[in-house]
């Protein structure tokens, strides 16, 4: 299993964004730690069950809020946060963090694009988008165990 965590100082390249024109406004001082800025199920076979960790640490001196969870922008419905996780806010005391289960499920061996957005009560991440990503595993060709030397 890997953990995701985001960190809150991500630059461009790392795909992770974040903006501060959403209606949820912010509370004290609540701040988020996540990272990586990205998630990436590699090779990924149609029809089996992937599961990648979210974690998010509070790191400011107020309790982080974390209103909702939801995958958004799924370009083949193949995302999910396990057990309906992210529908009601959890609270994350300063120090302490949670973590949500992001799924992949491919139905056909095509790639795979969503966003993991996350409303929360920190001034800088009022709402967080998590890339995800999956790509297909290559087709079997059959020749399993060939490389191609011909022994010459």
């Amino acid at each position: 299993m890997l953990t995701l965590v985001l960190a809150l100082a991500c630059n461009a390249e790392t795909g992770f964004s974040s903006t501060n024109d959403d209606p949820v406004a912010p509370v004290g001082d609540a701040a988020a730690l996540i990272s990586p800025g990205e998630l990436a199920f590699i090779d990924a076979q149609t029809g089996v069950l992937y599961a990648q960790e979210v974690s998010i640490t509070s790191t400011g001196s107020d309790d982080l809020i974390i209103y909702t969870a939801q995958i958004v922008d799924d370009t083949t419905a193949s995302f999910e946060i396990a057990n309906g996780a992210g529908q009601e806010a959890v609270t994350v005391e300063p120090g302490d963090s949670t973590s949500f289960l992001v799924h992949l499920i491919l139905s056909e061996p095509v790639s795979a694009y969503a966003s993991l957005a996350l409303q929360t009560n920190d001034a800088e991440l009022l709402t967080a988008r998590i890339p995800l990503s999956a790509s297909p595993a290559p087709p079997d060709t059959g020749m399993a165990g060939d490389t191609g030397d011909t022994g010459l």
